[in-house]
This record gives C-alpha cells, sequence and structure tokens, in this order.
C-alpha cells in the first residue's frame, strides 16, 4: 500500500471506528519527520487515551474495537 492510499483508508475508516470507541478519552496524532540517524518509516503516530488498560480491553471488545482492529 502506497503513502496516499494509507492516509486515505486511515482517514475514511480508521479515523470514523476509533472516535466511536467506548471510553476514548483524548486522541493525538503527530507526522514524523526522520530522526538524528536520518529517515525512519514510520511517518505517522496515532495515540488512543484511555482511562486504564481495562477501559482499552472493553473499547476493543467493542463492534466499534472489532472493526477498527481489523
Amino acid at each position: 500500500m502506497d503513502a496516499a492510499d494509507f492516509e486515505r483508508r486511515w482517514s475514511e475508516e480508521f479515523v470514523p471506528l476509533a472516535e466511536r470507541l467506548p471510553g476514548l478519552q483524548r486522541v493525538v496524532v503527530a507526522h514524523t519527520h526522520g530522526g538524528p540517524a536520518g529517515p525512519v518509516e514510520i511517518y505517522l503516530v496515532h495515540e488512543l487515551h484511555f482511562a486504564s488498560f481495562a477501559a482499552l480491553k472493553a473499547a476493543m471488545s467493542s463492534e466499534a474495537g472489532m472493526a477498527a482492529g481489523q
């Protein structure tokens, strides 16, 4: 999958599902631009914050969580 297709699928498919996760408290998205050693393959970090590991597990067991995991 190329970067443009990944960005499209991420924003059109994953993000709407992730936003429906029960218990989701905060979302942080960051684009990377390389590191001290030069370019890196990872260029996007999407953090989903929950109150606890139990809340995360419950969210991932929900219908939206199972769909987002696909």
